[in-house]
């Protein structure tokens, strides 16, 4: 997990760029995985 600080400089970074990214359903799974990846800093993708 990132500290507080990048966190925050991430989320900014994320907002601006998802802001006027069209059709969210279209880009639902990007979205996610980008959020996850860069946000919080970390994806775990299960596989069964």
């Amino acid at each position: 997990m990132k500290a507080a600080k990048e966190q925050q400089r991430a989320a900014k970074e994320f907002v601006t760029i998802w802001e006027d990214k069209g059709d969210e359903k279209q880009e639902t799974q990007l979205f996610w995985i980008d959020l996850l990846q860069n946000v919080f800093g970390g994806l775990r993708i299960r596989q069964q």
